[in-house]
């Protein structure tokens, strides 16, 4: 279970981006939609400690102190990898390498000896995907990740995410502006400008 209590973040000394929020996520999939520019990636980044808290707590339950529980897969993959790394180097960091997991993200053997640059988008968000798994998280934070697959691609990533969340009772935040897609593989659904305008009230 993920559990979010009171977080704010300001842009600036008078400007609140949000403030006050608090959501709990149990081993479920919930899709987070809203505007573009409202917050929802600085929250996600806040949920994966890339930003510091201002306030409030951020909380996995059963979570390895000794490592990073919360994996966030990032829309731009090439802002989530040393670029001066082998994607080889860039997976073992995550942990062992599963060929079998590698298969199944779509990852090709000659892969691993080239550079981030040497790789699509799409075949370097695979890439990002499998780091994240190989990690084992316990909690998923996924940010337009197949926005660079095509359709195809994107099922399969999908099927692929969901499967994992669902047999180790992971819970995993989705967000994106295609509520088509939110609708079709989550538990449930949190409009993130309701709780925003909520709590500037």
């Amino acid at each position: 279970m993920l559990t979010i209590k009171g977080v704010s973040y300001h842009v600036s000394s008078n400007r609140c981006l949000f403030d006050n929020v608090s959501l709990k996520i149990d081993n479920e999939i919930v899709g987070l939609s809203g505007n573009s520019g409202i917050g929802k990636t600085t929250l996600a980044k806040l949920i994966a400690r890339i930003i510091p808290l201002e306030t409030g707590s951020i909380h996995v339950e059963k979570s390895d102190a000794k490592s990073n529980p919360i994996q966030l897969i990032w829309q731009h993959p090439e802002q989530a990898v040393n670029p001066k790394w082998r994607i080889k180097r860039i997976l073992l960091e995550a942990g062992e390498i599963d060929s079998d997991l590698l298969k199944k993200c779509g990852i090709k053997k000659d892969w691993l000896t080239r550079f981030p640059h040497q790789l699509s988008g799409g075949e370097l968000q695979r890439v990002c995907i499998a780091r994240c798994l190989i990690s084992k998280p316990r909690v998923i934070i996924a940010d337009e990740i197949t926005t660079m697959l095509d359709g195809l691609s994107q099922v399969d990533i999908w099927e692929l995410l969901i499967i994992y969340v669902k047999q180790n009772k992971v819970p995993m935040l989705v967000i994106s502006h295609d509520e088509a897609l939110l609708n079709r593989i989550c538990d449930r659904m949190i409009n993130f400008q309701k709780i925003v305008d909520l709590e500037k009230k």
